[in-house]
């Protein structure tokens, strides 16, 4: 090897060893781009240099990023005139570069096409050009391009030096690039923390506050100082931190979540020991192996005040109603004694018209006698309190078939049922609930079809889910909002009598069980109706 040759060698790895710690000590990719256009153009005596990135975005664009040109005056229209300009793969200089994914040299710059500076490059006496990829993966992320005051043949060994640098600036940039993600990210994060105007905390596996926002420290009436590095129990009412401590263990030893992102009400303690109700997320993730945990949480303080508020307010209502169906029995009961009365002493004297007027009298209150005690039924299940104990199902249907015996004989309806669970509620609501679907399905059955009504259940977790089936005359699947609300008919009267609240008494007790009840049914098919229902612990 000539003395030449390890010259070259020895300047390009001093070169490379200067413009990699300029890489690494600079605060931005920008600032280290430019530094290493400098420091090339400076050591090798080119007179320009560019850094072409790939658009972000759009994979078939390249545009300048940084642009150098060394202290000569008519080369600075030239390097201004770069900022605008995008190029396709394989357009230009650069482009070419990018597409072959190697150096290439162009000795007449003047002459190549797709050059959009050529009048600027004239102007400025720039002659040669050299574009040379920066690679990463076996892919280009960048181009470096130079510009030289005359016309030069190729030359090996500026090429190949700029190639070699070429190659550890990928990993360089990419580096930076990374830095510069995560510091974006940062930036973004504590400016989300500090803007929030909910509370945000992190703690350590511990459970040490390590940080919290401007928001925590109003929420709860701390300071900064007095936040961080105490245990997060100072902000939850005694009687929940057992159960928190638990849960978190539970956590780390098992890594199933819970609570973890989930939405959760609890409560939350001030430093003035005000107990006030919260909305609470909780997200976590590992760092170097330790788990960390983030809290985001909400006062809804106001929320809840206003849900009492309106609670109240349909509790009133519900207590009116109740109370008005109750006294308006006296009166009904007056008017059809009074009203049967007057017919049976009266009937010589009524003519066909009088004696019809009449039967609609006596029809009238007795509708109005079964809408009051159906609302009377329905305000029962809303004020009671649901004391809940162990129910068998399988006894509840037969009390329920017993009750109905009657109907289920005239009709020829068989009930099917078999191995119902025990489960955890109301005995009186849940023979109304069960009584009430049976009831249904014997009033909507189909013409020249016997009835049949398939009751069942599923273990569903810590519920139990129900299944009462009939083949009766169905109904469209989008009236689901209106059958189980109050009032709400599908038919008239006088197809099928009753009062439209029978359902809307069967959504009540469910949800008083906490349930839930829906249905699946097509015209002339049946229906099937679904709920839950807690098993018994």
């Amino acid at each position: 090897m000539s003395n030449e040759s390890e010259n070259d060698i020895v300047h390009t790895y001093q070169l490379l060893l200067t413009l990699s710690f300029a890489v690494s000590s600079s605060k931005d990719i920008d600032t280290a781009l430019l530094t290493i256009l400098q420091k090339i153009c400076e050591t090798t005596g080119w007179a320009a240099g560019d850094a072409w990135f790939i658009e972000p975005g759009d994979e078939n664009l390249i545009k300048i990023r940084v642009s150098y040109c060394s202290d000569i005056p008519r080369l600075n229209d030239f390097c201004a005139a770069g900022r605008s300009i995008q190029l396709k793969k394989g357009e230009g200089l650069p482009g070419r570069a990018w597409a072959r994914k190697n150096a290439v040299w162009v000795k007449e710059l003047l002459k190549l096409n797709e050059f959009p500076r050529k009048d600027f490059a004239l102007k400025s006496g720039l002659r040669t050009g050299v574009a040379i990829p920066i690679p990463l993966n076996d892919e280009v992320i960048a181009v470096l391009a130079f510009y030289l005051l005359e016309e030069a043949d190729e030359q090996h060994n500026f090429i190949d030096m700029v190639t070699a640098i070429a190659g550890q600036l990928g990993v360089l940039i990419k580096q930076k690039q990374t830095e510069e993600m995560l510091k974006e990210s940062e930036l973004r994060f504590r400016s989300l923390m500090q803007s929030s105007p909910e509370a945000i905390f992190i703690t350590d596996s511990q459970g040490i506050i390590i940080m919290a926002n401007p928001s925590a420290e109003r929420m709860f009436g701390y300071g900064k100082d007095d936040l961080l590095g105490q245990r997060m129990e100072i902000l939850m009412p005694e009687h929940f931190r057992e159960a928190h401590n638990k849960g978190v263990e539970r956590y780390k030893k098992t890594r199933v979540p819970h609570v973890i992102g989930k939405m959760v009400e609890v409560e939350g303690l001030r430093k003035d020991n005000t107990i006030f109700p919260i909305e609470l997320s909780v997200g976590t993730w590992q760092s170097n192996g330790e788990d960390y945990f983030s809290g985001i949480i909400r006062d809804i303080t106001v929320r809840k005040a206003a849900e009492q508020k309106m609670m109240q307010k349909q509790r009133d209502l519900e207590q009116f109603a109740y109370v008005a169906s109750h006294d308006m029995k006296e009166p009904l009961r007056m008017i059809s004694s009074y009203t049967k009365l007057l017919l049976r002493n009266c009937e010589p004297h009524l003519d066909e018209h009088s004696r019809e007027f009449g039967t609609f009298i006596d029809e009238a209150v007795e509708r109005m006698q079964a809408l009051i005690k159906d609302l009377l039924a329905y305000g029962k299940v809303n004020n009671e309190e649901t004391e809940k104990a162990h129910v068998d199902i399988a006894q509840v249907l037969d009390g329920v078939t017993d009750a109905l015996r009657i109907k289920i004989d005239e009709t020829d309806t068989r009930i099917i049922y078999n191995d119902l669970p025990v489960v955890e509620g109301n005995k009186s609501q849940l023979n109304q609930l069960f009584q009430n679907l049976i009831e249904n399905a014997i009033k909507f059955r189909r013409n020249e079809v016997t009835p049949e009504i398939n009751v069942s259940a599923k273990k569903n977790g810590k519920q139990w889910q129900f299944t009462v089936a009939d083949n009766g005359i169905g109904m469209e699947q989008h009236f689901e909002d209106r059958v189980f609300k109050i009032f709400q008919r599908l038919h008239s009267r006088k197809d099928y009598p009753g009062t439209g609240i029978g359902l809307a008494i069967c959504k009540k007790i469910v949800e008083n069980h906490g349930g839930k009840i829906w249905f699946d049914s097509r015209p002339g098919q049946g229906t099937t109706f679904y709920f839950t229902l807690p098993a018994a612990q």
